[in-house]
């Protein structure tokens, strides 16, 4: 089976919630599937080792979180055309543009849940607003 895992932060995030998907990833991978991931990139990052192959995009930082949640309906899009999976898993802050651009496309998704992330829709910054 070929499986995605869509996220915003699968291999430069050391929290919980990233490295319980490595860990699933790479079990499944252990047991013959094919797996990927597909990351928002976040330039000075330090990656995580994971023997998943890993492909980063660019989101454009727009004002809204909304319009950043479009964006990466998007290019998620564009990447499950591109990589065909059979089943993508998300999770995170991205989880319901991933969805749906999954259902878009008539591939079943699975959502981890180990993030509160994903119920704040304010993203916290170190810079003043």
């Amino acid at each position: 089976m070929k499986i995605v895992f869509c996220h915003d932060n699968f291999a430069h995030g050391t929290g919980g919630a990233e490295r319980s998907a490595r860990a699933l990833a790479a079990a499944l991978k252990r047991r013959g599937h094919d797996v990927r991931a597909f990351q928002e990139a976040r330039p000075g990052a330090p990656p995580v080792a994971t023997p998943i192959p890993v492909e980063e995009v660019a989101v454009p930082r727009p004002f809204l979180f909304l319009d950043k949640d479009r964006s990466w309906e998007r290019l998620a899009g564009a990447a499950l055309d591109r990589l065909g999976p059979d089943l993508v898993v998300t999770q995170n802050m991205f989880l319901s543009a991933t969805v749906r651009a999954a259902r878009a496309r008539g591939v079943p998704s699975i959502v981890l849940l180990r993030d509160h992330a994903p119920r704040c829709r304010v993203q916290l910054s170190s810079s003043p607003i």
